[in-house]
């Protein structure tokens, strides 16, 4: 190429529309209905093998939630999806509340189907990060992905205390994943795609159906008001996760890192608030969140960080009034940690650094709110994959 040329290398477009309907029957029976639809085109011609590809994926879903008893609840519910590539499936649905004076006691499991994204399919590109290069390998031969999901959860709710525990497993079929592989299956045809014939330091990378998968889960959540202004809160997650993918030239199986895990996550706040006049209200929230260290299969794992912000905001002027405003100011990781982990080494997080910010709403509190549904386009051109 010359100077002042340019060449096409990805142009991805997707047209969506939906309409849905909720219904109120008798017997407290709330129906949740609807259909969706999405078509998905990639133009890029020296990235696929015909120089485009497309899908389309439509799905018709219906959800009841009802109450056989005042104190227990029932949600059931399918959803029939349709894909271009990979035909029909159903996938259900079931969630149960059982409700016991100040605590509630739920279960649910319901499956799922995903299909494989077009730039899983066909897309094929070079990706440089730094001194590390990856030939990144769509596959035809991908099946659709399926989950059976489990949950429980044990709620309570107080005056001034609140807490929730929640449980869960989902066990994955064929599990999408973009995984190293041998250079020599780099299908035949395609490797002048990048430069060189495979035999240099080039990491190929593929995405393949796992064996099996399953992540397994526990969150807990926390509230407790302290003062009548004041309520003090704090969040917990622990996630496991486990994948193994067959080994051709092994013949055996080996396991996978599902990238971008972390086991331990975490984030607490203090929230007051207090009404000076019927004109002003200060809220005042102090918040801080931190994860664990991010597992990946390339690269280097993101290291652990925790971060602090305060934000304030100003209420002026009488809510039922036509005009009200809000002036919003804080100080964003009040610490100024900055990972500053070389590239193309993974990050904990991208923060950087301290920050102040300040803004200004106007709210107008007079007319109504429409809802419609919506029929949107989405054109994204890119470079890189996402």
């Amino acid at each position: 190429m010359y100077r002042g040329q340019s060449k096409l290398q990805s142009d991805q477009q997707r047209l969506m529309a939906q309409t849905k309907a909720v219904l109120y029957l008798p017997y407290e029976n709330t129906v949740n209905t609807g259909v969706e639809y999405r078509y998905d085109y990639l133009n890029a011609p020296e990235r696929t093998a015909n120089g485009c590809a497309s899908d389309w994926t439509t799905a018709l879903y219906v959800q009841d939630e009802f109450n056989l008893l005042h104190w227990f609840n029932v949600t059931a519910g399918a959803r029939l999806v349709g894909n271009a590539n990979f035909g029909v499936r159903l996938t259900p649905k079931v969630s149960t509340m059982f409700s016991a004076g100040d605590f509630r006691f739920r279960l649910g499991w319901s499956q799922g189907f995903k299909t494989p994204a077009v730039k899983e399919l066909y897309y094929r590109y070079l990706h440089v990060m730094g001194s590390s290069t990856f030939f990144n390998i769509g596959n035809t031969e991908l099946n659709p992905q399926t989950n059976n999901y489990y949950s429980a959860n044990i709620e309570y709710r107080g005056n001034r205390f609140s807490a929730s525990i929640s449980g869960y497993i989902n066990q994955l079929d064929n599990m999408i994943a973009l995984v190293n592989v041998p250079v020599n299956e780099i299908p035949a045809g395609i490797t002048t795609a990048y430069l060189g014939d495979g035999s240099s330091n080039v990491q190929a990378r593929m995405y393949k159906n796992m064996e099996d998968a399953r992540t397994n889960g526990v969150d807990v959540n926390l509230s407790y008001k302290l003062l009548k202004e004041l309520t003090l809160t704090a969040a917990y997650s622990y996630l496991d996760t486990e994948a193994h993918l067959y080994n051709e030239s092994t013949d055996k199986m080996r396991t996978v890192t599902i990238d971008g895990t972390a086991h331990h996550k975490w984030s607490a706040s203090a929230l007051y608030g207090h009404t000076f006049s019927p004109l002003y209200r200060l809220g005042v929230n102090l918040s801080t969140r931190g994860c664990s260290k991010r597992y990946y299969e390339n690269n280097g794992d993101g290291k652990a960080f925790q971060i602090w912000r305060l934000n304030t905001t100003h209420d002026l002027g009488k809510k039922d009034k036509a005009m009200s405003y809000r002036v919003e100011a804080g100080v964003d990781n009040i610490l100024n940690y900055v990972d500053r982990t070389m590239h193309p080494y993974h990050l904990g997080t991208t923060s950087a650094g301290r920050t102040f910010y300040a803004s200004l709403s106007i709210r107008f509190n007079q007319g109504k709110r429409l809802k419609t549904n919506t029929l949107t386009t989405k054109t994204k051109t890119n470079d890189e994959e996402d």
